[in-house]
């Protein structure tokens, strides 16, 4: 028998949802009622939705770490897949702490976690392939996330993504273990649009030719990826796919992008080089192709090869000068090395990132720069 809280529970949410009415039920649980069945197993609530399927629609109050099993048994021996969780599922419930999510569920409705403050860990089944608006609204704890299939990760249709609101690490795990060191697989050919957003663990992030398209936000925000490598095959990468990556020195656009959509590379202030092979015209300090760079201080091409890079130092080498442009490192003071000239602008906003620089104009005075900067020069002005 279910205790008077259980049931007075079920009988709020029910009429939250299906209005006063559904509550003239001659019984509360098994009982149908204008096409609605609803179940109760391990204080979990369920609707039926179809003759093999119930999606869940809610929880006792006082659970704190949920388990969405793949099918249920009801009082009389029928089974069901759970296939769904509903919209609003488990609207402003603060007492749950973890939930593991079914290898049957395929969706995760509209705000199904809104205002879970207190939820942390999330283990997601590998056949979920889409989650609805605002399904994680200020679930601002969130901080592990559990994967098993790295390629169906990929490809979920996220209008909302567990690390949104999330304030602490976010790390996403794969089979138990963090995600440092990203390679996206072979067979996929599509990253959706905010795949692994917010992901604060990921380091570095190869992904292979055979994905032709990278979606809006699919890695907005990860500010602790330091080496990117796109293969060829990429064609486009959308608006926001690496905004907010600020840790992230260099990179090489292949042969095959044709499109870098607005504000693809935006905040990325440390992105000093860029490698173009592709036929982009792609302008060191311009906003044009995602603020791709914005911050740079050279574009190299098959045209402009001359480029050597030296302890993070970056170089231009032009009629037997030796040109520093920019500096890639994260040192906090520097001993600028030796050379025959510093280009001009080249230490303007961004040129050296971990310090605070102002405008750089006119003929420098690099002396009185570095001593700003706090830099130690030794080099030729």
């Amino acid at each position: 028998a279910l205790s008077t809280e259980a049931t007075t529970a079920i009988r709020e949410l029910i009429e939250k949802e299906y209005g006063k009415d559904m509550l003239e039920l001659p019984k509360l649980v098994n009982e149908e009622y204008k096409g609605k069945s609803f179940y109760i197993v391990d204080d979990i609530y369920y609707n039926k939705i179809s003759e093999t399927e119930v999606e869940v629609c809610g929880c006792y109050s006082g659970k704190t770490n949920i388990t969405i099993p793949a099918t249920i048994s009801t009082y009389d021996g029928s089974i069901y897949n759970v296939t769904s969780i509903a919209a609003k599922a488990f609207r402003f419930n603060t007492n749950i702490e973890s939930i593991a999510i079914g290898e049957n569920v395929t969706t995760i409705g509209k705000e199904a976690f809104w205002e879970c403050g207190n939820l942390k860990k999330m283990v997601m089944g590998k056949n979920v392939t889409a989650i609805g608006e605002w399904a994680f609204y200020y679930c601002k704890n969130i901080s592990e996330v559990y994967i098993s299939d790295l390629g169906a990760w990929c490809i979920i249709d996220f209008q909302s993504h567990p690390f949104d609101y999330a304030e602490n690490n976010k790390e996403l795990y794969l089979n138990g273990e963090k995600i440092t060191h990203l390679v996206i697989p072979n067979d996929i050919t599509e990253i959706k649009a905010k795949a692994f957003s917010r992901c604060s663990g990921i380091e570095s992030v190869t992904i292979p030719g055979n994905v032709t398209a990278i979606g809006s936000a699919a890695f907005n925000i990860c500010k602790n990826i330091k080496n990117l490598t796109l293969g060829e095959g990429v064609t486009s990468i959308e608006k926001y796919a690496f905004q907010g990556c600020s840790s992230i020195t260099s990179i090489t656009i292949p042969s095959s992008v044709t499109t870098i959509e607005d504000y693809a590379f935006y905040v990325c202030y440390r992105l000093k080089v860029i490698y173009n092979n592709s036929s982009l015209n792609i302008t060191a300090g311009a906003d044009d192709n995602g603020c791709i760079a914005k911050y740079a201080g050279v574009v190299i091409t098959e045209d402009n090869e001359d480029v050597e890079i030296e302890d993070n130092y970056v170089f231009y080498t032009s009629e037997n000068e030796h040109i520093l442009v920019a500096y890639i490192g994260d040192a906090v003071s520097l001993i600028l090395p030796e050379t025959q000239k510093y280009v001009k602008d080249s230490f303007g906003p961004g040129a050296f990132p971990m310090m605070a620089v102002g405008e750089a104009s006119g003929v420098m005075d690099f002396r009185n720069l570095c001593s700003v900067l706090k830099i130690s020069f030794t080099g030729k002005a």
